[in-house]
């Protein structure tokens, strides 16, 4: 049975964690890793986080989804930047994602195979200074949708350098014409640049 949306939701994320296990502060020994909802990569940046990438799960939970997006970037299907420079405002790629419109010749991807140990260990190296944040919502697929289509947006309209760091093209679903909006009111444990505490999707 469809859920009625209501008028306004929070976000209370957690993290920062990493994403390789085992690991002091991974993330699949979070709480919130058997629930839906949206989630962030994340690099260190002054005195908060710069974003890299926001995704959603609605079916599974991010227990199983986040594995599913890590062996994407082991494959070489997704972009691997160097973490030092991310953490610097500067977006540096070590190897860009065939996953992407002109870089998904057969060509490239028989490179990506040819290369896959290499490739792996470059994003070893990137994940191992990333980190990830959870936002739990409810299993609604619009709601996780629209959230993740609005952050994604204030990534690409921030300015430099906080719209050169995520990936350009990333797919989204923003609010239909005919739905209502809502508010979101972010909560989280350290300063994300570009993503207000208050927003509307």
């Amino acid at each position: 049975m469809r859920m009625t949306l209501a008028s306004e939701y929070h976000i209370y994320w957690q993290g920062p964690f990493s994403l390789l296990y085992p690991d002091t502060d991974s993330c699949f020994d979070c709480p919130a890793i058997d629930e839906p909802g949206v989630y962030l990569w994340a690099f260190r940046y002054l005195d908060g986080y710069l974003v890299y990438l926001a995704g959603m799960t609605f079916k599974r939970s991010f227990a199983r989804r986040l594995p599913e997006d890590r062996g994407s970037l082991f494959r070489g299907e997704w972009t691997t930047l160097d973490a030092a420079s991310a953490e610097q405002g500067i977006r540096s790629e070590k190897w860009h994602g065939t996953d992407w419109e002109g870089y998904d010749s057969p060509e490239r991807k028989a490179e990506a195979r040819r290369r896959k140990d290499e490739i792996k260990a470059m994003a070893l190296a990137m994940l191992g200074r990333m980190r990830v944040f959870l936002g739990p919502l409810p299993r609604e697929r619009r709601l996780i949708a629209r959230v993740e289509a609005a952050i994604i947006d204030r990534l690409y309209d921030c300015g430099t350098p906080f719209s050169k760091i995520p990936d350009t093209g990333m797919q989204r679903s923003s609010r239909w014409a005919n739905e209502p909006s809502i508010t979101i009111y972010s909560h989280a444990p350290v300063k994300f640049y570009c993503i207000p505490d208050r927003f509307v999707v």
